[in-house]
């Protein structure tokens, strides 16, 4: 007897798959190399004119704030010529500068003193000014001049305001009365401040509205530390 086994498979017969690989048209295409012939000189007059703009003129610009912003450096700055021989004599000459600098800018009288003033590892000497008004600071005015190490001024820059319309300095309210007033506005809208466990800390200062006509308003400026990581400040009218 004879066994026939017959074993069926599931393949498909396919055809060979010819190899195109090469054969058809590329899909993307070699863009064509494009030369350009450089001059032989490049005309860099034009960049030279804006370095010379920047270094003989100031620049101006209006704050949110009300405030105007200055910035000069290089031969801009008014009196350039003249070097500080010592950190006491840049802090002098610094109010000089920065105030001919602000009557350019249309700030006259701006009432400036030295906030601070130090000399770095390099030589160089940096003076921070703020404007006062009866010696009440004036919030967020600053302007800082820096000196290089031969002690000539290489940079003006902060923002001032006009203190043309001057706010009254009848105080009404009082440090107590201010802080009692932050406290119940802090109470109102954050209730982390713990109440007796605060550190207060109030001083006068002028602030500037932040919008027009932007009057300056003789305020406390009432600081609150409930621990040693978060700070609240309230301005009190």
């Amino acid at each position: 007897a004879y066994v026939c086994l017959l074993l069926v498979s599931g393949a498909v017969a396919q055809p060979l798959v010819k190899p195109s690989f090469g054969a058809a048209q590329p899909r993307f295409h070699r863009s064509t190399v494009a030369s350009a012939t450089l001059p032989r000189t490049l005309d860099a007059s034009p960049l030279e004119r804006l370095r010379e703009l920047a270094r003989t003129s100031m620049s101006v610009t209006i704050a949110p704030h009300g405030g105007k912003t200055i910035y000069a450096a290089g031969s801009a700055i008014a009196s350039a010529s003249v070097k500080a021989q010592s950190l006491q004599e840049a802090a002098t000459r610094a109010i000089a500068i920065a105030e001919q600098s602000l009557v350019r800018a249309g700030i006259v009288a701006p009432r400036l003193s030295v906030q601070r003033s130090w000399q770095d590892r390099l030589g160089s000497m940096h003076v921070v000014l703020r404007q006062h008004v009866a010696g009440i600071p004036v919030w967020s005015s600053e302007v800082r001049v820096h000196f290089d190490a031969s002690g000539a001024p290489s940079l003006v820059h902060g923002t001032a305001f006009s203190l043309d319309m001057l706010p009254s300095l009848v105080d009404a309210v009082g440090a107590d009365g201010a802080r009692r007033k932050a406290a119940e506005h802090l109470d109102s809208v954050a209730s982390v401040v713990p109440g007796l466990e605060v550190t207060w800390e109030a001083r006068r200062v002028v602030f500037p509205e932040r919008t027009p006509p932007w009057r300056l308003r003789l305020c406390w400026l009432v600081t609150a530390y409930p621990d040693g990581l978060h700070r609240w400040q309230v301005f009190v009218d």
